[in-house]
């Protein structure tokens, strides 16, 4: 049995490359003997289509190639080609190693991986694409995004995310009181603490705020960039933290 995997790894090489533009690096050959899915000088050749075809078509075929006269047959093996290695070397695209750029767009892009991470750059692509299932696992939570960006893209954004297993006596400027008791639990008060202008998470006393397994918090510093990247990773539930200092907070 023949080991299509030389040739379907320079495929994929030259393809990631772009270096496989147009026919020319198709091998049409109609010989019989010819094996499937190899590369030499003449080019790529992959699968034959003309052993599907009825033996006289082959045999008429075959005699026109000999003769050195174009054959629709041929036509369709080159309008084929890049299909055909596409599908056969497809464990290779999609590989860390050597990924098809334009593959690797939608597939990060489907997943919520946005066109600004990875600027359609290969190295961002293959990177991200590599690490892509183990964010998708745990996507949603502030620590696998930061880990994606650091992992990945060797960024590390100053922003901090907490759950709400850290998340005490913090103050949350963009929502009011009337917005926290709604997503309360039904027929129950809440006395919010509101301290400066600004709501707290949680009340020095009485009722407490539930708080659900979903809630981040971005502490974001002033006078330092926002990470839009890390923006883009986040839920769409996410708020950014307005740093309260000075003689306006004891924090």
């Amino acid at each position: 049995m023949n080991d299509s995997s030389p040739a379907r790894l320079q495929f994929a090489r030259k393809r990631a490359a772009g270096r496989l533009e147009g026919v020319a690096w198709v091998d049409a050959d109609l010989e019989p003997e010819r094996t499937d899915w190899t590369v030499s000088e003449r080019g790529f050749h992959s699968r034959s289509v003309v052993g599907l075809l009825p033996t006289a078509i082959q045999e008429s075929a075959r005699a026109a190639h000999a003769r050195g006269l174009p054959t629709l047959v041929q036509g369709v093996q080159l309008l084929l080609a890049d299909t055909d290695w596409m599908v056969e070397s497809r464990s290779m695209l999609w590989s860390p190693d050597s990924p098809e750029p334009r593959l690797l767009v939608s597939l990060l892009e489907h997943y919520g991986v946005e066109a600004m991470l990875h600027r359609n750059d290969p190295m961002r692509l293959q990177r991200l694409a590599a690490r892509l299932k183990p964010w998708l696992e745990r996507r949603g939570g502030g620590g696998p995004a930061l880990g994606l960006l650091q992992s990945a893209l060797d960024e590390q954004p100053s922003e901090t995310v907490c759950g709400p297993d850290h998340l005490v006596h913090e103050v949350f400027a963009c929502r009011n009181t009337g917005w926290w008791a709604a997503r309360g639990a039904a027929q129950v008060d809440q006395n919010l603490r509101v301290e400066n202008g600004f709501v707290r998470f949680q009340p020095r006393e009485g009722l407490q705020v539930r708080l659900r397994t979903e809630d981040l918090l971005v502490d974001w510093t002033p006078g330092k960039s926002l990470h839009r990247g890390l923006l883009r990773l986040l839920p769409v539930w996410c708020c950014y933290r307005v740093a309260v200092t000075g003689e306006l907070s004891n924090e």
